[in-house]
């Protein structure tokens, strides 16, 4: 069985497993509850905490190791910037799992009561929020010093680390003015054939971004008469679900990730396609000489909106062996008020933390100003976690049938 079948099954199971514990789930046990109040996590969080006392605790209570599964690979950098130095006596096994791995075997994990993890550092919030949180797998902790700076939307029911967002990139080696203008743009007969596409099959956060277009149907509507200069006609429940229908009929070559679509970004090409459902932070490569000084950005004024932003997760598992020590992760992993400290290597072009109080753009390693945005210069659409979560059943099962 491929890869792609084996993290489609798994969404499947899910989608059946979500339904179940929708009717049957309505409150967290009296053991969670009592877990979460003697480590006073979640709704029974401290209001306030000396982190250095915090420490001491954790030293007190055995918890020398912290263990995180994540989709990022970069938390050992974060770790390096200081961590140690504050926090000698802990250490931190970080397991870059991949998102829909990490998920899928922390829920394997927590269904046969072994608990082996303290850290969900992943994306996918969708599920998170509607599947694990309401099954009492997974709980925020929000440091308390942190409260006043994060919106609640990031912090309950659980806990945001940074913004991310899928879009489209193009090579500005050639185009020296973005090559698009509208969304609608890439379903014109110019474009046939001459854009990659991040596969919405088996990637969920490039699903997000085809039920975005789906939940603001008003939207590409009153974009598609702009562009085309008369209402449209539907052959499909919604505008949304009609420009993912065109967009497939305009035949686009499919990669399985970001990484495979970084050669339409190579110096040499004449006329390179654009590349769809990119991270926005693959900007950050451009320019790299250890990569062949790629070359593409972003069109951030492409209408009608500059593409999809959805948050990372930053929570504790219920059952963690090192709960105390965890919570002085989470905290470092958050950063200071600059980006810095340990949200320094998520501090880059395309991922914006979410501490209101980072109010400047990251630079660019390479290629300076004109390659970083501050999260308030760009209109993206954003997750709405359990509707775009329960919707994506529905919205799969259309996207395989037009794009067979």
């Amino acid at each position: 069985m491929s890869y792609r079948s084996v993290k489609l099954m798994f969404w499947a199971v899910i989608f059946v497993f979500t339904m179940v514990i929708t009717v049957f789930a309505s409150q967290f046990s009296p053991e969670v509850e009592n877990w979460l109040q003697e480590h006073k996590i979640g709704p029974h969080q401290e209001d306030e905490v000396d982190y250095d006392e915090l420490y001491q605790l954790a030293l007190e209570r055995g918890e020398t190791k912290v263990v995180v599964y994540a989709s990022s690979s970069r938390g050992p950098a974060s770790l390096a910037e200081g961590f140690y130095d504050k926090y000698p006596e802990i250490e931190v096994e970080w397991n870059t799992l991949g998102t829909a791995d990490s998920l899928e075997r922390f829920m394997r994990e927590q269904a046969a009561g072994i608990y082996n993890v303290d850290i969900m550092f992943c994306s996918d919030m969708g599920m998170q929020v509607t599947v694990l949180y309401p099954e009492g797998m997974i709980f925020p902790w929000v440091p308390p010093d942190l409260i006043a700076v994060i919106r609640p939307a990031q912090r309950e029911p659980l806990l945001g680390h940074r913004l991310e967002a899928r879009t489209i990139l193009y090579n500005d080696h050639v185009y020296k003015e973005p090559p698009i203008e509208s969304w609608w743009d890439l379903t014109k007969p110019e474009w046939e054939g001459k854009f990659v596409l991040v596969d919405p099959r088996s990637d969920s956060s490039v699903l997000d971004l085809f039920q975005a277009f789906v939940f603001h149907s008003e939207e590409m509507a009153a974009e598609y008469e702009r562009v085309f200069g008369e209402p449209i006609e539907l052959t499909t429940p919604t505008a949304g679900h009609e420009f993912i229908k065109r967009l497939a009929k305009n035949n686009p070559r499919f990669v399985s990730g970001d990484k495979d679509a970084r050669w339409v970004a190579e110096k040499g090409l004449e006329d390179p396609p654009l590349a769809v459902g990119m991270t926005f932070g693959r900007i950050r490569e451009a320019g790299d000489p250890e990569m062949g000084y790629l070359g593409w950005t972003v069109p951030v004024n492409i209408k009608p909106r500059v593409g999809f932003a959805y948050p990372s997760g930053l929570n504790i598992a219920y059952g963690a062996p090192h709960p105390t020590a965890a919570k002085l992760v989470v905290r470092w992993l958050m950063g200071d008020e600059k980006g810095g400290g340990g949200m320094t290597p998520w501090f880059v072009p395309g991922n914006w933390p979410v501490r209101t109080d980072v109010e400047n753009a990251p630079e660019h390693d390479f290629l300076g100003e004109g390659y970083s945005w501050a999260l308030g210069e760009l209109d993206f659409w954003y997750l709405e976690a359990e509707k775009y979560f329960l919707g994506k059943e529905e919205l799969l099962k259309f996207v395989q049938d037009v794009f067979k």
